[in-house]
């Protein structure tokens, strides 16, 4: 459990730095295993579940590379 908030927490503070910077805000799960330490398939599970959940957001980057994600960006 203190992974998944840890995770949360280090892609939504990704998510305002990229913004910030111009651009969309979207994080790789290869990026993200490096900064959790788990491995991206741990990491896609606990995403996809807050995707589900609406918390966060999912992009297909094409066939062979890793799912992009990134919090919901509220309006």
């Amino acid at each position: 459990m203190a992974e998944e908030q840890r995770l949360m927490r280090i892609l939504a503070q990704r998510t305002q730095r990229g913004l910030k910077a111009g651009s969309d805000g979207f994080t790789t799960t290869t990026l993200l295993a490096f900064d959790i330490g788990l491995n991206t398939r741990t990491l896609r599970r606990v995403l996809d579940a807050a995707v589900c959940a609406g918390a966060a957001e999912r992009r297909d980057n094409g066939p062979g590379k890793p799912f992009s994600y990134r919090i919901r960006v509220r309006s």
